[in-house]
């Protein structure tokens, strides 16, 4: 007799709680910034543009250069983010949740791409635009 009791009670209750959980949101419930994040981390040396600043070494690496950017898979960027490259750029490991860690990485690797950063300068190796007539 008790263990029907105990199932009339347990059984509305434990359906209740399960609908109010399929009624949550399976996503973050804000979504991530790449901007955000670089600007809040990375841009006091690599620049908000991805061209550096001009009191870190050029060591640091231009974000804005494509040829660059382009010879690294997002595991090696996502590794440098993680373990830095001392004594220049600290190491961010345990900074970032997974997916704070692939949007940046996608955020960094956007600023070598024309009309997000800013192009390479004539010094990297670049052509010089040509003049207007």
């Amino acid at each position: 007799m008790l263990g029907l009791l105990r199932m009339k009670l347990v059984l509305p209750l434990a359906l209740g709680l399960g609908a109010l959980a399929c009624g949550d949101p399976t996503g973050p419930t804000t979504p991530i910034d790449g901007k955000q994040i670089y600007d809040q981390y990375c841009a006091r040396c690599h620049g908000f543009d991805g061209a550096g600043v001009a009191e870190q070494p050029a060591a640091l690496g231009r974000l804005n250069n494509l040829a660059v950017m382009s010879s690294k898979n997002d595991q090696q960027i996502m590794g440098v983010i993680r373990a830095g490259k001392p004594p220049a750029m600290p190491g961010f490991a345990g900074e970032f949740t997974e997916a704070k860690l692939m949007v940046l990485t996608a955020y960094v690797r956007s600023l070598s791409l024309p009309g997000v950063g800013s192009a390479p300068s004539p010094a990297e190796g670049q052509a010089k635009p040509a003049a207007p007539e």
